[in-house]
């Protein structure tokens, strides 16, 4: 049911037929077999985030984590709406949730890319030292296109002696 649904509303929005995968994903909820499944609402929250309607793809995924809180796939969901609409700090939030459910889990589907996004997420924050810790685990090319985001090497120096005065 959940591999089919999502399928289907990747082809309508596909073809910029957002109501229609909308409408889709509402008869789901409404009267099918499952339909808390978080399936449905990670793909409302696609069908938002082509629509640009970030906060709306940010209502989906809160809806289904109120059904299901430690689901990774709704927690990345909205992660990843939430740093479409520029909400780097609530991102961040989710993005170690999703690692931590993966730990949990040990699983790893999401690892490499919420790492990617968590180095993003502490680049914008200005978060120049975890951008650096998050950038590690991952493979040399993107780690090199992260590092090679950061402003300059003042600024990471900077962030790095604020933290050792902060332990000290």
């Amino acid at each position: 049911m959940a591999d089919d649904l999502l399928e289907a509303v990747r082809d309508l929005a596909a073809r910029g037929e957002y109501d229609n995968a909308l409408a889709l994903c509402d008869e789901a909820r409404a009267g099918g077999p499952s339909p808390t499944h978080p399936r449905v609402f990670t793909c409302r929250a696609f069908v938002h985030r082509r629509m640009k309607a970030y906060d709306l793809a940010v209502a989906d995924a809160s809806e289904g984590l109120a059904l299901h809180p430690r689901d990774p796939g709704l927690l990345f969901d909205r992660a990843v709406s939430q740093i479409e609409d520029q909400s780097f700090e609530a991102a961040y939030a989710d993005l170690e949730r999703v690692l931590d459910a993966e730990r949990a889990k040990g699983d790893d589907l999401l690892t490499e890319t919420a790492n990617l996004l968590l180095a993003i997420c502490s680049l914008r924050l200005a978060r120049f030292r975890e951008t650096i810790d998050h950038a590690e685990p991952l493979d040399s090319m993107t780690r090199f296109w992260i590092l090679g985001r950061l402003h300059t090497r003042d600024q990471v120096l900077a962030e790095a002696k604020d933290a050792h005065s902060k332990r000290t």
